[in-house]
């Protein structure tokens, strides 16, 4: 019966159980009922066979404790039952006992994953919160970066273009002076020009005179 109750004291540490083993209770104290009953009835058979002065009385006595003994017979097997249910519970207690330890492990390992991330989940945030900020820098560099092209492409126009003007007014100088010596050139030959159209008596067509005395040599 010790290990009966140490068994049942057991069960009742386990929360689950908690309604059968309250039906597990009633049927020990009808059992450790029985026990006491079934030794008492046993105590007065050994009184009663012991009994020799009065057989017949014994005899009825024997034949009432039998009949008791008998009808205790049932809760011995009660008895029985009981104890391989329990036995059953405990064993059920044992491995819910070992489920709760490995739930209780791998939740432990859950919350330090947990605070893990919450640990890497701060800078995130705060890489998440400057995102405005640097999709407005990298907005500002690109249009440096196409600033920077235009002006690359308008030096390059503008260095043509000075390329142009220098040949276009090197060109205007040498045709100017191209012209200037044709204008020089000219002017030398014009007075030869006249002297070879001047005849005798004809009036100069620059000093309107017949006589000429200086004329220029043709050329």
């Amino acid at each position: 019966m010790q290990e009966f109750r140490e068994r049942l004291g057991r069960h009742r540490k386990a929360a689950v159980l908690g309604g059968q083993l309250d039906a597990v209770d009633r049927a020990a104290k009808a059992l450790d009922i029985a026990g006491a009953k079934a030794e008492s009835a046993t105590a007065k058979l050994l009184a009663a066979s012991l009994d020799a002065s009065e057989p017949g009385t014994s005899l009825a006595r024997i034949q009432e404790t039998m009949a008791v003994v008998e009808a205790r017979i049932g809760d011995e097997q009660k008895l029985e039952d009981i104890t391989a249910r329990l036995d059953a519970l405990d064993v059920a207690s044992r491995q819910r006992e070992s489920a709760n330890a490995a739930r209780s492990l791998a939740l432990a390992g859950l919350r330090s994953d947990a605070a893990v991330l919450e640990g890497e989940l701060g800078p995130l945030e705060a890489a998440a919160s400057q995102l405005p900020l640097r999709e407005s820098e990298a907005a500002a560099a690109q249009n440096t970066v196409k600033t920077v092209a235009r002006y690359s492409s308008a030096l390059d126009s503008q260095s043509a273009a000075v390329k142009r003007h220098a040949f276009a007014r090197a060109l205007s100088q040498d045709l100017r002076q191209l012209w200037l010596d044709l204008r020089e050139s000219r002017l030398a030959n014009a007075a030869a020009e006249l002297a070879a159209k001047l005849n005798d008596g004809d009036p100069c067509p620059v000093c309107g005179s017949a006589e000429h005395p200086s004329r220029q040599p043709r050329g």
